[in-house]
């Protein structure tokens, strides 16, 4: 069988896609989705090893696309580090709106736990990447091991917040995902604030508001 010139992680990512999409399960095997391309299986292998694989880079280069976009803005390097975690989610979640019915498959809504699924785990990997740079410890101190530990917990804490909002984004049923925008952004100010300012009234707000959404839901 002929190697097809067009052959590449791309367009492997994109015939998966539109196959599961179409079919609404994933091939029966490597060699079927393989032979559906007109190429052997080996050559898949080329590329990825596994159809999980495919679902995992898919998020990562989703990651990557955003951050591209983000440095492309004049003045991204001055943002203030709320701005450029909003920025970042927003750019995200705009790319995702392009591959929307593709996420509902991967994350389902009905049955989503985060913390157990492993294509996600790339995607992490790459977002506390982001973060290092951007959320610094609140407190300064010379213990290394204490100065570590805050890092830790507020770069998880961002991956967490990621979540949640990739979560509310995912059942959002609001035009043009509105009320998740308005979770960002409450959101980032609460956890800001409670990290780096006075939290009360942030964290307030925000409680009130997914309060109120998830009345709604009901």
């Amino acid at each position: 069988m002929a190697k097809k010139s067009n052959l590449s992680s791309s367009h492997i990512m994109e015939q998966y896609i539109d196959f599961v999409l179409t079919h609404g399960v994933k091939p029966q095997s490597i060699y079927h989705f393989a032979k559906s391309l007109g190429i052997n299986e080996s050559e898949f292998y080329q590329f990825f090893s596994s159809f999980e694989q495919i679902e995992s880079q898919f998020l990562t280069d989703m990651h990557l696309h955003a951050i591209e976009l983000m440095e492309k803005a004049p003045d991204f390097e001055n943002y203030l580090p709320e701005q450029k975690l909003s920025t970042y989610y927003f750019t995200f979640l705009e790319i995702g709106k392009a591959n929307r019915s593709f996420i509902l498959y991967l994350l389902d809504k009905k049955g989503m736990d985060f913390g157990k699924m492993e294509k996600l785990k790339s995607l992490r990997n790459h977002f506390i990447t982001f973060v290092e740079p951007i959320l610094t410890a609140p407190y300064q101190t010379e213990i290394e091991k204490a100065q570590e530990a805050q890092l830790k917990i507020i770069h998880n804490g961002a991956w967490l917040q990621m979540m949640s909002v990739l979560s509310f984004w995912i059942q959002d049923t609001s035009a043009n995902f509105e009320k998740t925008d308005a979770f960002v952004e409450k959101s980032i100010k609460a956890s800001f604030d409670l990290v780096y300012h006075s939290p009360l009234g942030s964290l307030l707000d925000l409680g009130k508001f997914v309060w109120k959404e998830g009345m709604k839901a009901k």
